[in-house]
């Protein structure tokens, strides 16, 4: 049930109030922190060098009964505006807000040993995803072809769905959002079947990691 502007305030303010008391918050995000300072040291450099190696062209079949086509903007607008709604939402309180930004975090990690470990070519006839904020903040100005293994635009959909799925609503909508990002990614031909299934695996699994180290530190939830 969707709550109105006052309401969301109050939930804001009071839960604010309570979490800036609690020591174990800044501990908390002192630890997040510092997981997020390798990653801004290494990922465009270690992303170029996932770009510039020799990787294997995979015969899909699924991905080439799909017609190729440029949703380049649309995939931009439904990821960026998901993620603005979900920062709002997970502003409502600062341990959701911390959970929901530490399993962001470990995805990122996970995404980046797969994408070691599994060295991809483009798919032949890829339409490159054009995505702006990426190119300047990561991908060096330029949109990255073998950036592959697994699909983080999938991973992100399927993370905001289980964010949610408390919310009949929002999950139920995020799981449109997932199924419609899919067949764009697809139509874009700039992912392969596996990146799609590898993105909603990890998804699930950075989710559930995050969960279950909370309960066992007895971390508040919300």
């Amino acid at each position: 049930m969707f709550v109105s502007i006052t309401d969301y305030l109050y939930e804001f303010k009071a839960n604010w109030a309570v979490g800036l008391q609690d020591k174990k918050f800044f501990y908390t995000l002192a630890g997040i922190f510092a997981a997020l300072i390798p990653l801004g040291l290494y990922l465009v450099p270690y992303l170029q060098f996932i770009e510039h190696r020799q990787g294997v062209i995979l015969n899909d079949f699924l991905l080439d009964q799909f017609p190729r086509a440029d949703y380049s903007n649309l995939i931009f607008s439904i990821i960026y505006t998901s993620a603005c709604f979900m920062i709002l939402y997970s502003l409502r309180s600062p341990w959701m807000l911390l959970r929901n930004l530490l399993i962001f975090i470990v995805l990122q990690y996970i995404r980046n040993l797969c994408l070691y470990f599994v060295p991809l070519a483009p798919p032949e006839g890829i339409v490159p995803l054009s995505d702006p904020v990426l190119e300047m903040v990561a991908y060096n100005r330029q949109p990255l072809l073998q950036d592959l293994f697994f699909s983080g635009h999938t991973a992100t959909c399927v993370v905001f769905a289980l964010l949610t799925r408390n919310h009949t609503g929002l999950f139920s909508t995020f799981i449109v959002i997932t199924v419609v990002m899919i067949c764009l990614l697809m139509i874009q031909h700039c992912h392969y079947t596996i990146d799609i299934l590898g993105g909603i695996v990890f998804a699930v699994l950075a989710y559930r990691l995050v969960d279950r180290s909370w309960l066992t530190m007895k971390l508040p939830f919300r």
